[in-house]
């Protein structure tokens, strides 16, 4: 067993917990509850530290909120909780498992950890695959089924229990998880803590998928697996590897996962031509044996040219045709909201779209009537 961290609830004083509760409500004082609890900080943090010390604490009953995800393209059930004491308690673990949070966590795991974001994804695919062309031939993506409501709390317990030894403060967490878990399964959606966790949940499955040589590049966005390697056998042997381990912890891959060529063959391509020459002249030319990579909202290309996803772009086109048939009478945050979404098209080799689809002047209009807002 690796050496294990301790002696963390015992940090817990007053001024910690003040730092935490300005910490935690940074960006956010215009919010009623959370403007409360500054006013009143000196009585919260004293409620807080004795909930801590006389472990009384027992987490609200939490809002549920269903919302329509639009990038997934479905429902979620958010669970809320008031900002005192629960979001500020779980901000408090949190803080105080980071150590052991970070320590063994992959570099390219990202979703809901600061600094590893959808960019950090991109940056790494786009390196790997304009640098490393002769490595980037296949790649593989897998996706875990109903991933927060099939974690298993006490398969989650044991793997903290691995690297932490603070009785207390374990205890503190298994409080906090199973105040919404049922039959022992399943995180909360929208618990600050359960995002971390469910990050942690899933280390084992990054460390086997490095090991053996055969993936090249990896990332992973919260449930969301993806890996590019240069030998197509020797990547769906991993992905049975993948499908046993995931199913060692309690969870499944989706039936949909894929191993698809980012790049044409010598031997798919002298076939191709072949074929095409045997076609009349007239006809379409036939496409290349190899599709694109699609993650983090972006299409990677194995000859390297980036495009953004679909249903990004007609999004982005739709918002544009009514900010322009609004303009210069539109709001800041429809406008922050378009500049946002045009943002990422620098990051593509979308030149056919600056040129024919949105003009210069119209995003300086668009920029003008944010700073009047």
């Amino acid at each position: 067993m690796p050496k294990r961290v301790g002696n963390l609830y015992q940090t817990i004083t007053k001024d910690y917990i003040r730092s935490i509760i300005l910490k935690a409500a940074s960006g956010r004082e215009s919010r009623p509850d959370i403007k409360k609890t500054i006013e009143n900080l000196d009585a919260c943090v004293n409620r807080v530290y004795s909930m801590l010390m006389d472990d009384s604490y027992v987490p609200h009953k939490p809002r549920v909120v269903t919302i329509y995800d639009v990038s997934s393209q479905k429902f979620r059930k958010i669970q809320m909780l008031p900002f005192f004491p629960d979001c500020i308690i779980q901000w408090i673990v949190v803080d105080l498992l980071m150590p052991v949070l970070m320590k063994s966590m992959d570099a390219y795991s990202c979703s809901s950890i600061p600094g590893r974001g959808g960019h950090k994804l991109y940056r790494h695919f786009r390196r790997f695959i304009r640098r490393k062309h002769r490595h980037a031939r296949c790649a593989v993506q897998m996706d875990i089924h109903h991933y927060y409501e099939s974690i298993d709390i006490g398969i989650l317990m044991a793997m903290l229990r691995r690297k932490c030894k603070d009785e207390r403060l374990l205890r503190l967490v298994e409080v906090i998880l199973r105040s919404t878990s049922q039959d022992g399964k399943s995180l909360a959606i929208g618990f600050y803590l359960n995002q971390w966790l469910a990050n942690f949940y899933l280390q084992s499955t990054d460390r086997l998928i490095h090991q053996g040589g055969a993936v090249r590049c990896y990332g992973r966005y919260m449930d969301n697996i993806t890996f590019i390697g240069s030998n197509k056998r020797r990547l769906r042997a991993k992905m049975r590897e993948i499908c046993e381990s995931v199913k060692r912890i309690g969870l499944s891959i989706k039936g949909d996962y894929q191993l698809f060529p980012l790049q044409e063959t010598r031997k798919a391509r002298i076939s191709r031509l072949r074929r095409q020459a045997m076609r009349p002249s007239s006809r379409k030319p036939l496409l290349p044996c190899c599709r694109d990579l699609r993650a983090v909202g972006f299409r990677f290309f194995g000859t390297g040219r980036i495009a953004l996803r679909r249903r990004n772009w007609l999004r982005l086109r739709r918002q544009m045709i009514r900010i322009m048939a609004r303009l210069p009478a539109i709001g800041r945050k429809t406008a922050m909201s378009f500049l946002s979404r045009y943002g990422n098209i620098k990051h593509t080799s979308a030149f056919r779209i600056r040129a024919g689809y949105i003009k210069a002047p119209e995003i300086r209009a668009v920029k003008r009537s944010l700073k009047a807002a």
